[in-house]
């Protein structure tokens, strides 16, 4: 390859490549945002994406994504998305407090599951379990 370019450049030819783009992150579906209450929600979950076959539903505070607290949007975006690597199969687990109506609590829920690429930038999950857990 270099021999070709040194080659062009001294016949006087134009050498040109096609640019490299960078990777795009992958679909998640959601946006993460915190709240004066320093809490972070799940917002704009679309239910086509990934982040809903996980389980995330509008308005869920989450508490935990695997072994992370999470504190911020961004800490929560990263965390999905460290889920979707180029692990086939990789398990997650999510911990959210969702609203329920004509309840003063919100019920706390813990998720598990499976999430696999179907396509580069593309992935889907399945739940395995979804119970409530009491704190």
């Amino acid at each position: 390859m270099c021999r070709l370019v040194a080659a062009c450049l001294l016949l006087g030819l134009a050498v040109c490549s096609a640019p490299v783009l960078a990777e795009e992150p992958p679909y998640l579906g959601v946006r993460f945002d915190a709240g004066k209450d320093q809490k972070v929600r799940a917002r704009d979950v679309d239910p086509k994406a990934v982040a809903w076959e996980m389980g995330f539903r509008p308005g869920d505070v989450v508490r935990t994504i695997g072994a992370a607290k999470i504190t911020s949007a961004p800490a929560a975006t990263k965390a999905v998305e460290s889920y979707l690597g180029n692990k086939e199969g990789a398990s997650f687990e999510i911990v959210v407090e969702r609203e329920v109506k004509d309840k003063s609590q919100p019920f706390v829920r813990k998720i598990t599951g499976k999430v696999r690429q179907v396509r580069p930038g593309i992935h889907s999950a399945k739940v395995e379990s979804d119970v409530a857990v009491f704190d």
